[in-house]
C-alpha cells in the first residue's frame, strides 16, 4: 500500500524529465546544424517510439 509514496513519485518524474532532455538535445543540435526538415521529422518519429 505504501509503494506509491512521494519519494518514488519524485524519482520517477525526474527520471522522465531527464530522459526527455537527453532525447531532445541531439534533435535540437541536428536541426541547428543541418536545417533539414525531413530528417527532423524522422528523428522526432524515432524518439516518439
Amino acid at each position: 500500500m505504501n509503494s506509491l509514496n512521494l519519494r518514488n513519485l519524485l524519482l520517477t518524474g525526474s527520471a522522465i524529465v531527464l530522459m526527455l532532455f537527453i532525447m531532445a538535445f541531439p534533435t535540437y543540435l541536428f536541426v541547428e546544424v543541418f536545417q533539414n526538415k525531413s530528417a527532423t521529422v524522422f528523428l522526432l518519429v524515432v524518439f516518439a517510439i
